[in-house]
């Protein structure tokens, strides 16, 4: 993952090389949208909270519940178990159990 800073808006920008397998399977799921004049890839739902478990700052936590409460339909086991993964390998057993509790309470 590389961070920067787009200097005249002030904007973070992380860049990721898509080495890991989640990031591969991502790209490969990328929706393409018309954003105003450009055509740009983004993620599906899904791997949009799995982004914003991993990534577990409070106002991705509250992203997801937004989305969560706005989509019936999400793979909720597809989601567990990539965070699940990111979970073990960081150490980090609150980005599962955090996302688990706002799937119970929204879904």
């Amino acid at each position: 993952m590389l961070l920067v800073r787009h200097e005249p808006s002030g904007i973070d920008v992380d860049v990721s090389f898509a080495s890991l397998p989640f990031e591969k399977e991502l790209l490969a799921r990328t929706i393409w949208r018309d954003v105003g004049d450009v055509h740009t890839p983004l993620p599906d739902i899904e791997d949009l909270i799995i982004i914003k478990a991993v990534a577990h700052r409070s106002r991705d936590l509250s992203d997801i519940e937004s989305l969560v409460e706005a989509n019936a339909k999400l793979d909720v086991d597809r989601i567990l178990r990539w965070v699940g993964e990111f979970a073990s390998a960081l150490e980090m057993p609150d980005l599962l159990s955090d996302l688990e509790a706002i799937i119970s309470r929204k879904h």
